[in-house]
């Protein structure tokens, strides 16, 4: 697991104005098709790596709903896309994480995103994006905000 955290690293920042937690991500870091050759892990260790974050994320708002004494069920997702590329997020492998993370998160955590703000896209984000949204429900979808 540690050796999944050094190629993608992710970090709880802080609580919103609303006492939801918001965890902060750069999209660059995450090679799928690398962590595969270089750290030998299958997309099925990735998957189970992302339901401990998301587990991680349950708890800190469970955490949140006790400290503010009211109900705290979501939080804020920031994906920096910085430096991001077609061919690594693109890629084959990378398609088939993000198809199936998308479907496990719709299953087992649907609703926990309050929302989810992408930033420092570059010009051929929406190459990207044209794959990812298809695979977002239409509620999710209106809750990402692009910049």
């Amino acid at each position: 697991e540690a050796e999944i955290w050094s190629c993608w690293p992710q970090c709880y920042l802080g609580k919103d104005l609303e006492g939801m937690p918001v965890l902060y991500m750069r999209l660059a870091n995450l090679n799928v098709t690398e962590m595969m050759k270089d750290i030998q892990v299958t997309i099925d260790d990735l998957i189970m790596f992302h339901i401990k974050q998301q587990e991680f994320m349950r708890e800190l708002t469970q955490e949140a709903s006790r400290q503010t004494g009211k109900p705290v069920g979501q939080y804020v997702f920031i994906l920096d896309a910085s430096r991001s590329s077609l061919s690594t997020h693109l890629s084959t492998n990378a398609r088939e994480f993000f198809s199936r993370l998308v479907s496990t998160d719709s299953r087992n955590y649907p609703n926990t995103l309050s929302k989810i703000i992408i930033i420092n896209t570059s010009s051929f984000f929406p190459v990207i994006w044209s794959f990812v949204k298809n695979l977002v429900d239409s509620k999710t979808r209106k809750r990402i905000e692009i910049f």
